[in-house]
């Protein structure tokens, strides 16, 4: 009988599918400006927990990411397909997962934000209905410095105080 109950156990343990959990370390994502990569393959039935670790820094930066996946009929989809990004001072977003339907079709999650500098942690969960990958795109744009914007201003000042002068001659 117990022979019988570590068979079923077996059985359902192998039918679960298989735990994917892997962790890319960017860097800094404010020296590289841009970022594109891509996920490992997911068998049908694997358990999807992937961690993309990021800094932002020395200064706030404006980023925007997008994690993508392409499915057919024989690739497959992304089932419980989860976004978040994490970040210094309790920072947390949640993207938003959207599909485009079909047999063949494309899902997706986004978010855009301003980041103080720090480290950032996207994770990215869910289970893979068919053999499947995934991608993400990231790009961070420092913020200009109140000063960058006083110094623009001082100039356009004194362009329009010489053109003003130009023409009163």
């Amino acid at each position: 009988m117990q022979l019988k109950a570590l068979a079923a156990a077996l059985a359902l343990t192998a039918a679960a599918g298989t735990a994917c959990a892997a962790d890319y370390n960017i860097g800094n994502l404010s020296e590289l400006s841009s970022f594109s990569d891509g996920s490992a393959l997911f068998a049908p039935g694997d358990a999807i927990s992937d961690n993309w670790f990021f800094s932002i820094g020395p200064l706030p930066a404006d980023f925007s990411g997008l994690v993508s996946s392409v499915y057919t009929k024989s690739t497959g989809f992304i089932d419980d397909f989860v976004v978040s990004l994490t970040g210094p001072g309790g920072y947390l977003a949640s993207w938003e997962a959207f599909s485009s339907g079909g047999t063949l079709g494309f899902q997706w999650a986004a978010g855009a934000d301003t980041l103080v500098a720090g480290d950032y942690t996207l994770t990215v969960t869910g289970t893979a209905r068919g053999a499947t990958t995934y991608s993400v795109d990231f790009t961070a744009a420092p913020v200009p410095e109140p000063e960058t914007y006083a110094l623009m201003l001082a100039g356009l000042g004194a362009v329009g105080f010489m053109a003003r002068r130009r023409r009163k001659q």
